[in-house]
């Protein structure tokens, strides 16, 4: 994604967090110039932390704008935007939400717009329970927690079924050493909007 920005241009990432993704993004994106990448970080709950807010405040960073707002309700004009962002979080959307959250980051990218999106991506019933005791670990999340992953395959089906040209794709896999997890599948995706 890095070599993908440019000043001035307008890059929304939903499902913030705590902002440290969008603040990596508006580092990024200062030109030697002095322009600057406009960051627009959606998220329903979270809000930057302390570090963030702070090297935000130092004025090395492009301009980060935080939102609280739901991904499928996103506070920002048609076809606005040129790039989207979505890291590790369409997987706590339910799967019908998942595809009102798609259809609204459609709406907002301008025609050839990215957007770039990293997934949990588990093949099969059992790396799908791996994978939430890993997500409920790491992201001191409750024992009921749902989690509505998809395997990379469903992922690129849906996103060319609904207006997207797949680009580039990239895979990693961590292999946890707790008990019951093991072998935990990332995808990410670079797509354009057609």
């Amino acid at each position: 994604m890095r070599d993908d920005l440019r000043a001035d241009m307008t890059h929304v990432d939903v499902g913030s967090g705590t902002g440290h993704v969008p603040l990596a993004i508006a580092t990024a994106g200062v030109g030697g110039d002095g322009a600057q990448i406009r960051v627009v970080a959606v998220d329903p709950q979270a809000k930057p932390t302390k570090r963030v807010q702070r090297r935000l405040a130092n004025g090395q960073t492009g301009v980060v704008q935080f939102v609280r707002a739901n991904g499928t309700q996103l506070p920002i004009a048609d076809a606005s935007a040129d790039q989207a962002s979505t890291f590790f979080v369409l997987h706590h959307i339910p799967y019908d939400t998942q595809l009102h959250v798609l259809a609204d980051i459609r709406r907002v990218l301008k025609t050839d717009g990215r957007w770039y999106i990293w997934e949990d991506t588990p093949q099969t019933p059992r790396e799908y329970r791996a994978n939430e005791r890993w997500d409920r670990r790491l992201n001191f999340e409750p024992r009921g927690e749902p989690h509505y992953y998809r395997p990379a395959d469903q992922w690129r089906k849906l996103l060319t079924e609904h207006g997207f040209e797949l680009l580039r794709q990239a895979y990693y896999e961590n292999q946890s050493r707790w008990p019951g997890e093991g072998r935990i599948r990332h995808t990410g995706f670079v797509l354009r909007k057609l």
